[in-house]
């Protein structure tokens, strides 16, 4: 014997229609109607012998399909779909007993793929892909029992690669890769349980070594070098626990030594040194724990004193000699030479010459009426 009876109640703001076929058994069956505040319709459940069995669908406030999952003895089982409320599929998968199985798909508004994930029995097992919003692929990745395992690659919008990483246990494992826009590798990173250990490498666009250097266990150690692009040294810099400690120096592209640093800990600490490429001091100067101190000299490219700057006092700076200071004479020579120089530019000519043509012109004005 069965009847049908409907019930009404409130539950979280929500009004809840019922409309049942109650067997003796008090075991639903039929649809199940649940409503937004505004009484319109939410979500439709079916029921059989009081398990969820059937199609499910739910609906925006606007009453297009928001989601649509079909059910067996209460477990998702076969095609589910959800949607954007401009009426598009936002995403297609599968349900083999209540589980995600094979390819899960995943859509932009405007109806391109977003993402493709495989599952096995709800365990995300083989490729994994992720796209730009104009369909072109943006991330590959490998996965083993939900987890990332092997090579993950990375792209541009217009489809260049632009890096690579390996995995395992999805933790960064070996090389990563970044790549310039044609191809070129711009750097490689090796890592190990997802840290940088080992050797790092920056390449310039054409291919040739930009920057060579050592990780352990995620920080810089031992000899970095710097490269020009004609690949001749640039620098030399001494690191540890990943800040430059020690003595470092820089060259010259022609291979002339350019300057020497001293570091404590990351900071400027001791003699820096600069030199012209005739091998000349150009600058010299001392730091304490990254401040300057003492003595501060610049010289020309002869190797006399220009400038010289006292740290420990905060003394101004001296004036800049003339490069001829060793001989006074020709030094007030030239200056004399350059003040006739500028009252010669800076003269008044022009109106000396207007002056004299009217002096004369009044002279032979005079001649003429006084005869």
């Amino acid at each position: 014997m069965f009847f049908s009876i409907v019930v009404k109640k409130k539950i979280k703001n929500s009004i809840i229609k019922l409309s049942l076929l109650v067997a003796k058994t008090m075991r639903w069956n039929g649809p199940q109607k649940i409503y937004f505040p505004n009484n319109t319709l939410k979500k439709v459940v079916n029921y059989v012998e009081g398990e969820i069995h059937g199609e499910s669908v739910e609906y925006f406030q606007n009453k297009t399909i928001r989601e649509k999952i079909n059910f067996k003895n209460n477990k998702k089982e076969g095609q589910a779909y959800t949607y954007y409320q401009n009426g598009k599929i936002e995403s297609s998968s599968y349900f083999n007993d209540d589980k995600l199985d094979g390819i899960i798909k995943y859509f932009y508004p405007n109806g391109n793929i977003w993402k493709e994930i495989v599952y096995n029995r709800g365990i995300i097992q083989g490729e994994y892909v992720i796209y730009h919003k104009n369909g072109k692929i943006a991330e590959t990745y490998l996965f083993l029992n939900n987890l990332r395992e092997g090579p993950a690659r990375f792209y541009k919008s217009d489809g260049n690669l632009f890096k690579e990483e390996m995995y395992a246990d999805n933790v960064l494992n070996g090389e990563v890769k970044y790549f310039y826009p044609n191809g070129e590798l711009k750097s490689s990173i090796n890592y190990k349980d997802g840290l940088k250990n080992g050797p790092t490498r920056a390449y310039y666009y054409t291919g040739s070594l930009k920057e060579d250097k050592e990780h352990i266990n995620d920080k810089v150690e031992g000899v970095v070098k710097t490269f020009y692009k004609s690949g001749t040294l640039k620098g030399e810099w001494n690191y540890e626990s990943d800040k430059p400690n020690g003595e470092c120096k820089f060259y010259y592209e022609t291979g002339e030594l350019l300057g020497i640093k001293n570091f404590n800990a990351g900071k400027d600490h001791g003699s820096t040194k600069v030199y012209y490429k005739n091998g000349v001091i150009k600058e010299e100067l001392n730091f304490n724990d990254g401040v300057k101190e003492g003595i501060h000299l610049v010289f020309d490219s002869n190797g006399k004193v220009r400038k010289k700057i006292d740290h420990s006092t905060n003394t101004p700076e001296t004036p800049i000699p003339n490069i001829n200071s060793d001989n006074p004479i020709r030094m007030e020579n030239e200056k004399s030479q350059l003040k006739i120089v500028r009252m010669v530019k800076t003269f008044p000519w022009k109106i000396i010459i207007a002056s004299s043509l009217l002096i004369i012109v009044m002279y032979y004005l005079v001649l003429y009426f006084w005869g």
